[in-house]
């Protein structure tokens, strides 16, 4: 039996960044599970920042809310499970991100469905620019330099 294809959403710019922003908070809970040093957290997104030509005391703003666990940037499980599934992303991943099971997952949805409304950013307009041009300047570099294509590879 074929798959059942997921319906298309059209995201609209304020949920789009209150997309990225969620993408900006797990990066940096990821990092800080890799390497729980607060100071090299704050270097990393610092260089990426200026790498990307960006105002890095927005980011290092975010960076700190995110560590401290702030109500500011981090998201509530209902709106990750929808902006993620939204976005696109797989099951097993919004149910990881969400820390929610199928079945709660897929309720969330039917009430979403029931009952739409628009995810706002929680950051000012300048913050939320620079946390989106970081993520997408991130996602971008990490696709150019890991693209399966483009890797060398040493052996035959």
């Amino acid at each position: 039996m074929p798959k059942k294809k997921r319906p298309t959403y059209l995201f609209s710019p304020k949920e789009f960044q209150r997309l990225r922003e969620i993408q900006f908070y797990f990066l940096i809970r990821t990092l800080m599970k890799l390497k729980p040093d607060p100071g090299f957290i704050y270097d990393f997104v610092e260089s990426f920042g200026t790498l990307f030509d960006l105002t890095t005391l927005h980011l290092q703003k975010a960076v700190r809310d995110t560590i401290m666990e702030s109500e500011a940037l981090r998201p509530d499980p209902t709106e990750t499970v929808i902006l993620l599934y939204m976005a696109g992303a797989p099951m097993k991943t919004v149910m990881l991100m969400s820390r929610r099971g199928q079945s709660t997952v897929y309720k969330l949805l039917k009430e979403y469905g029931k009952d739409p409304c628009e995810y706002m950013p929680r950051y000012g307009y300048n913050e939320t620019e620079t946390i989106s041009k970081f993520m997408s300047s991130f996602r971008e570099m990490s696709t150019t330099v890991f693209h399966k294509e483009e890797v060398a590879h040493d052996g035959p």
